[in-house]
């Protein structure tokens, strides 16, 4: 937390590789849905 503990904040480590792309699962009631969100990010 920040701001004193009053504002929630999510920190994570740097990936290099983030740079060729991630996928993310949705999940919808506790269940994965079955199909994932590939992000390919443009170059420069």
């Amino acid at each position: 937390m920040t701001n004193h503990g009053h504002q929630m904040i999510m920190a994570q480590q740097y990936i290099p590789e983030i740079k060729l792309g991630d996928k993310r699962i949705v999940i919808i009631e506790g269940k994965p849905f079955p199909y994932a969100l590939a992000r390919i990010p443009m170059e420069g």
